[in-house]
């Protein structure tokens, strides 16, 4: 019942989501970004929802983007 819900919730998000990208001009990068990360946010609910172990989000952010940012402001301390 749980991943129904889920479902529901993540589907009419994406479905509000597409509908104001096409009304207010949003291009095909848009669009291909918003499908990128709404995979991400599906892995990571039904996991949740399913009770797997899942790494905690901000620490896995800053692993992903951590090395980004250094490149653009690197830390001088």
């Amino acid at each position: 019942m749980i991943l129904l819900g889920l479902f529901l919730v993540l589907g009419l998000a994406g479905y509000f989501e597409y509908i104001r990208i096409r009304r207010y001009g949003g291009g095909p990068k848009e669009l291909a970004a918003f499908a990128a990360m709404m995979v991400v946010a599906v892995g990571y609910a039904l996991a949740v929802a399913l009770n797997w172990p899942v790494p905690n989000p901000a620490r896995l952010i800053q692993q992903v983007l951590g090395p980004i940012g250094e490149r653009i402001m690197p830390r001088s301390w």
